[in-house]
């Protein structure tokens, strides 16, 4: 069975009329530098103009820049980044990147799994999602994010009990998905 991770919901459309909106603080900033540069003040007020000026650009660079991170990861990165659930192998498989160590494979039974957010922290206003964690052998934890988001703590414990039981008992034990994303015919090069 295949599964997408959480970012599958925030990739799309919607993301970049937000980011492009975001672009508004270092827009006035260039603007605001180019009408100083083009038309400069008098004298008596002109250095102040370069202080505002200055201010104005370092305080939008932080957006710019984190509009060129998310323009860069939506443009660069896949519509969706898959994880594998092998029930004959018992193993689950977790895309990262294509390359070199690109898809890192755990036995279903070395995975501890949580809810990370929403329901979760009893703040329904925060989406939540299922996360599986890896113990390594140096200590540290891996962990990746399992399924889609969900508002309330019950739709994450029923999507963490549908692949459960897909895992342990079989897909004969499941009701058919009430929903497939449409990603079924789409996949990425990997």
């Amino acid at each position: 069975m295949d599964v997408v991770d959480w970012a599958y919901q925030k990739v799309g459309p919607l993301e970049i009329f937000w980011v492009f909106g975001m672009l508004f603080i270092p827009w006035g900033a260039a603007s605001g530098t180019w009408i100083f540069i083009s038309d400069p003040w008098p004298d008596d007020i002109y250095m102040n103009g370069i202080f505002a000026i200055m201010f104005m650009n370092v305080l939008s660079m932080p957006f710019f820049l984190w509009f060129a991170r998310i323009l860069y990861n939506t443009v660069t990165g896949c519509t969706h980044y898959p994880v594998r659930l092998d029930r004959k192998n018992q193993m689950v498989h977790v895309f990262r990147h294509n390359g070199e160590d690109g898809v890192s494979s755990y036995r279903w039974r070395d995975i501890t799994f949580g809810m990370i957010g929403g329901g979760a922290l009893q703040r329904s206003f925060v989406k939540g999602v299922m996360a599986g964690y890896v113990r390594r052998p140096d200590g540290s934890y891996d962990y990746f994010r399992l399924g889609v988001m969900w508002p309330t703590e019950e739709g994450m414990r029923g999507q963490w009990e549908y692949f459960r039981r897909y895992m342990e008992e079989g897909p004969d034990s499941l009701p058919e998905p009430e929903i497939l994303l449409p990603i079924e015919n789409k996949r990425e090069l990997y």
